[in-house]
């Protein structure tokens, strides 16, 4: 997504998508909401989430030359929209254009 993005390419798909604003994560949450999921596991990894989120985004800028709030809002596309696919020996998160739009 970032060098889509970056290179002007896929530029529906990308439109179609929301701005950093309008994807929130479960770890974007207050307490008073993630209580209201009355789901004390799930409130807990939102919790531990935002450490997670932002070590996944350093580890992707050095390979892309974009600005951190790009990369960022490449993160929470794929999370936000990711499928996941277990290969027998691990899971990978992948985004899938377009049926994500389904």
């Amino acid at each position: 997504l970032v060098g889509a993005r970056t290179r002007g390419q896929c530029q529906p798909y990308l439109d179609s998508l929301p701005t950093l604003d309008g994807a929130p994560l479960l770890c974007d949450w207050s307490d008073e909401e993630l209580e209201q999921l009355q789901a004390a596991e799930l409130a807990e990894l939102a919790r531990g989430m935002p450490p997670f989120v932002a070590a996944s985004c350093e580890r992707v800028r050095p390979y892309v030359q974009a600005e951190a709030s790009v990369v960022e809002w490449a993160e929470r596309m794929v999370r936000t929209r990711a499928m996941f696919f277990d290969t027998g020996v691990s899971r990978r998160m992948s985004l899938v254009p377009v049926v994500d739009l389904a």
